[in-house]
């Protein structure tokens, strides 16, 4: 491991700090981990995730944040400064699950790419930053909403969208973002979009 560590607790109230001037480094974490807090704040250069990790906070001060070909998933929120996530378009793994009920909105800056996308929550994910969305393999919207704002969000040919049949989990259109699918041209395969508003949901 290159570079610096600070504050290891692995635990409900733990923090780990990544910080200094090297260009790369390996997060260096035990295999799937819970920490509660993770800043980066490299001056320059990524932290690169070498496991599934979980936390209630992820606090990108200065740097990038690299999922890879991990599984990151969050409990609370993205707190974005001058920092940004890195991620491989055909392996990141990036999840938002509630754990104690207090999750209402998070932000998540695009532009992005992502293999898959899952959220189990009561609030709303909302795109910030007016940048692409891309999911190339699976959307999972078990609870929550997706609120792409003035995002557009693009779907691979391949995706998978899975949804429970409570209606709870869907994608919001109602700003100027869109919603983009590729099809093959000898597709005939039925494929359901779950979007709507704010107010309603409809299963197109």
């Amino acid at each position: 491991v290159t570079g610096c560590i600070q504050n290891v607790y692995l635990g409900p109230m733990s923090s780990v700090e990544y910080y200094g001037a090297y260009d790369a480094q390996y997060a260096g974490l035990p295999d799937y981990s819970y920490v509660h807090e993770v800043f980066v704040s490299k001056e320059q250069g990524s932290v690169i995730l070498n496991t599934t990790l979980e936390t209630a906070f992820l606090t990108l001060n200065n740097g990038y944040f690299d999922i890879s070909d991990q599984t990151l998933r969050i409990t609370d929120a993205i707190i974005y400064h001058s920092g940004d996530l890195h991620t491989d378009p055909f392996a990141s793994r990036l999840e938002f699950v509630e754990v104690d009920g207090s999750t209402s909105a998070v932000g998540l800056k695009t532009p992005l790419a992502l293999y898959d996308l899952s959220l189990s929550i009561t609030g709303d994910i909302n795109l910030i930053e007016g940048g692409d969305l891309t999911v190339n393999n699976s959307l999972e919207l078990y609870s929550g909403r997706l609120n792409i704002q003035n995002s557009d969000l693009y779907l691979s040919e391949s995706i998978q969208i899975n949804t429970l049949t409570n209606g709870n989990g869907y994608i919001i259109a109602e700003n100027n973002g869109f919603v983009k699918k590729i099809f093959s041209n000898d597709s005939d395969t039925d494929f359901h979009l779950p979007i709507g508003t704010s107010n309603y949901f409809s299963d197109i």
